[in-house]
C-alpha cells in the first residue's frame, strides 16, 4: 500500500511540473539551497524566497571581479545572478577564507565573520538589517559573501582584514 501511494505521489509531482523530472536547478534552488559547511559537510537553508524571486525567472549572468587584500592576483568569472556570492566564489575555487576560516567557517550561516570581502561596487545589491548589525563597527564597503545576492557585476577584495590599510 505504501508504495503505491508513493508512486502516485511521484507520479502526481511530475505531472505538476510537466517535466520527467521534479524541475530545474533555478526551481529547485526556489526552495531550498544546499551549502557546504566548515567541515566538509552539506547542510541545507531555507532559500531567500522573500529576498529575492528572481529564482522563479530565467536568471542572467554577471561577470566577478575578484583580488587580494592588496589589489593583486585578479581573477574574473561569470556567476548567475540570485547566486550567493560565497557560493559563487567556492564553486570558482577562489581562496576565500583565511587559515583560520578555512577550518572554523559557519558554513554561510552568516555567524563568524570569516568571510569578509570589500566590495569595490553595488553589484550585490543592499544589506540585509541582519548583515547591517553583524558589520555595525566595519567600513561600510565590508559585506558576507554569504549573504550578498549576485544582482549584477561585481568587483571585490578579499580578505579585507588581513590589509595593512
Amino acid at each position: 500500500r505504501i508504495s503505491a501511494v508513493v508512486v502516485l505521489g511521484v507520479s502526481l509531482m511530475a505531472f505538476y511540473w510537466g517535466h520527467s523530472h521534479f524541475g530545474t536547478k533555478d526551481q529547485i534552488s526556489m526552495s531550498t539551497q544546499m551549502r557546504r559547511t566548515g567541515f566538509g559537510g552539506i547542510s541545507r537553508r531555507p532559500g531567500r524566497l522573500g529576498r529575492s524571486l528572481k529564482h522563479i525567472q530565467p536568471r542572467g549572468v554577471a561577470k566577478v571581479t575578484v583580488m587580494e587584500a592588496d589589489g593583486s592576483n585578479k581573477v574574473t568569472f561569470e556567476a548567475k545572478t540570485g547566486d550567493i556570492l560565497r557560493d559563487a566564489l567556492l564553486e570558482n575555487e577562489i581562496d576565500l577564507y583565511d587559515w583560520w576560516g578555512k577550518g572554523m567557517n559557519c558554513g554561510g550561516q552568516g555567524a563568524c565573520l570569516t568571510c569578509l570581502v570589500d566590495m569595490q561596487n553595488q553589484g550585490c545589491g543592499e544589506k540585509s538589517d541582519y548583515e547591517k548589525k553583524k558589520l555595525k563597527n566595519k567600513p561600510e564597503s565590508w559585506r558576507l559573501a554569504c549573504q550578498s545576492v549576485i544582482e549584477g557585476p561585481t568587483t571585490l577584495r578579499l580578505k579585507p582584514q588581513t590589509s595593512k590599510s
